[in-house]
């Protein structure tokens, strides 16, 4: 392939929509295998009570659910960019919408969030850039953020049950907005 052909096929292949909702569906999909796999590992912790031994198998891997689920809804909302008319490239072989941000990138879909949401979504883009990939966030600051109502020693992270209502509501509106994968 001659390096215009493959610019030009870059640029095509990087602006189909289609591309980022594969993406983004098998993304999804791993992060619920991921889940699964923590959930069952914490269950056998529980079972065995205290003094119980080590860790199974699995056990830790929420982190990396987390991660998937965060990538997840960032190739959803870069697929409705796309859709919506816009290019993600610069026309000269170069990706430009380069942010793991969720908030950043439904503001750039004009998708709304509410205060809730948007908090879920700034640590869905700390999974994505720190929880499910380094053992410590890229800057000092990200380190056991202050969670309110709790003192002392903070947590590492910090995901709740309306953390993930939260998660799915966002997913759901954004599938439903980007609809089915057609060619």
């Amino acid at each position: 392939m001659e390096n215009q052909e493959r610019l030009q096929d870059y640029e095509l292949s990087a602006n189909q929509w289609q591309r980022w909702l594969f993406s983004a569906e098998s993304v999804l999909k791993a992060s619920y295998f991921l889940q699964k796999i923590h959930d069952e590992a914490f269950e056998k912790i529980k079972s065995a009570g205290p003094g119980g031994g080590t860790a199974p198998h699995g056990f830790g891997l929420d982190q990396q659910s987390r991660y998937f689920k965060g990538k997840s809804l960032e190739l959803y909302l870069k697929c409705l960019f796309i859709k919506s008319g816009k290019l993600i490239t610069n026309g000269r072989g170069t990706l430009t919408l380069k942010t793991h941000n969720l908030v950043d990138l439904a503001s750039k879909v004009s998708f709304k969030l509410s205060l809730e949401e948007t908090n879920t979504l700034n640590k869905l883009s700390d999974a994505v850039t720190f929880w499910g990939t380094y053992p410590v966030p890229l800057k000092h600051k990200k380190w056991r953020q202050n969670v309110p109502g709790m003192g002392g020693i903070q947590p590492v992270y910090v995901w709740s049950e309306a953390d993930e209502n939260n998660f799915s509501a966002v997913l759901e509106r954004v599938q439903r907005l980007v609809g089915p994968l057609t060619f």
